[in-house]
């Protein structure tokens, strides 16, 4: 594509994108702030020439031309992007252009590194929502169905991108900035209570809605690094270039919240004997409890387990130990990232990682708050029993029986 830019005596105000330099063909003529219409082209790829909807946001244009910053959505290839596949372009035709991204790869965890504005995330996660409204009213009226999911993640995005600073708990000073991500986050809730609105516009007597999260967030704004704890402790050793000395390291993390073990014969340079596994352990575990953040006084470990006593939190089995490693230890707030570093129960300022669930429809009690602890494996065999089929063989949920009435 070619691109050229328009304007006059106070300076320049217009870009234009067009498929040929005479800009005959004209795609899109922008100004700041405007999106283009959806696009249509081929592009030629390892699989043939397919077929990819589009569009372009100019998202800065500077008055003397020296800054330009025009956006472009993915490219979805209209026909290919749903199974079955011809469900693609007939989506594509009666419901409109599909995006599975947001802008979120352009907004991302640092936002010291964003390259555009909320309002690009904003205006897409709106079209995305509407597009999930408008392909659930055109799908269930156009097939016999019996279960229908879907997924928003607009959410977390935003949690990861500006949490931190939009929690007046975690932001109290800049609240300029904290107002304005706070704004933007609440502009994501509004979004999808518009779309959730939509979907039960269109729910009949005999139809169930679950609304349910996978977890919540916080701000995050309080990072600890276990392997530097490990390092602290000499259990883990560092090169004079910064990488792990794998000669002379005896634990170091494993996905995320996890400490394994050195071990000779399960890691590729294990120095730990197998004999000396469970003091290696007893090591780790007392390294962790033993540690207090220097910025607060703290000890931000709140859960230290050996593998063996996961169990008591649903974590067995792996006996490579690369998944589900060999001590797990979480983070009590405020300390840890986003999520997933902290138990479900943690909380912080406007925010905590609890699960939302919501239900209503037939078969469902009004107006009640389960005092009950629900879990979300205990969402598919409550699914089953409403649908009336057998609960999966290997699911380890139980049926939330306190949130159904008797008229099933």
């Amino acid at each position: 594509f070619y691109i050229r830019i328009l304007g006059g005596k106070n300076g320049y105000e217009r870009v234009q994108i067009a498929r040929d330099q005479s800009f005959k063909q004209l795609l899109a003529d922008l100004k700041e702030g405007e999106w283009s219409d959806w696009l249509l082209e081929s592009f030629d790829t390892i699989d043939g020439v397919r077929e990819g909807s589009f569009k372009f946001r100019l998202e800065k244009l500077s008055p003397d031309g020296a800054e330009v910053k025009i956006y472009a959505t993915q490219i979805m290839d209209v026909d290919h992007y749903a199974y079955p596949e011809e469900v693609s372009r007939e989506l594509y035709e009666k419901v409109g252009p599909f995006i599975t991204d947001i802008g979120w790869e352009g907004l991302g965890h640092d936002r010291s590194k964003a390259w555009f504005s909320e309002k690009v995330m904003l205006d897409l996660a709106e079209y995305q929502h509407q597009w999930f409204s408008k392909a659930i009213e055109y799908l269930t009226s156009t097939r016999e169905w019996t279960l229908l999911m879907m997924q928003a993640h607009c959410i977390d995005c935003a949690n990861h991108h500006c949490l931190d600073a939009a929690d007046p708990a975690s932001n109290p000073t800049d609240r300029a900035l904290g107002n304005r991500y706070l704004s933007f986050i609440e502009s994501l809730y509004s979004s999808l209570d518009r779309m959730l609105g939509r979907i039960m516009e269109k729910m009949d007597d005999d139809t169930v809605l679950f609304v349910v999260s996978d977890h919540g967030g916080l701000p995050g704004h309080l990072r600890v690094d276990t392997n530097e704890v490990l390092e602290q402790a000499g259990l883990l050793v560092r090169t004079s270039e910064g990488s792990i000395d794998w000669s002379r390291t005896r634990a170091y993390v494993n996905n995320a919240i996890f400490v394994n073990a050195n071990v000779k014969g399960r890691e590729p340079h294990g120095v730990v004997d197998p004999e000396h596994y469970e003091s290696a352990l007893d090591e780790i575990m007392a390294a962790l409890h033993a540690y207090v953040d220097p910025r607060t006084g703290l000890h931000p470990y709140n859960l230290v387990l050996r593998k063996k006593d996961m169990r008591y939190v649903g974590l067995y089995g792996d006996p490579t130990s690369r998944k589900i490693g060999d001590v797990l230890f979480t983070l009590k707030e405020p300390f840890g990232g986003t999520h997933g570093l902290q138990l479900s129960t943690a909380s912080f300022g406007l925010s905590s990682n609890t699960s939302l669930l919501m239900m209503m429809g037939r078969g469902i009690r009004k107006g009640v708050v389960l005092e009950r602890t629900v879990w979300l494996t205990d969402i598919v065999p409550t699914i089953s029993y409403l649908l009336g089929t057998p609960v999966p063989r290997d699911t380890e949920g139980a049926i939330i029986y306190q949130a159904l009435d008797d008229h099933r």
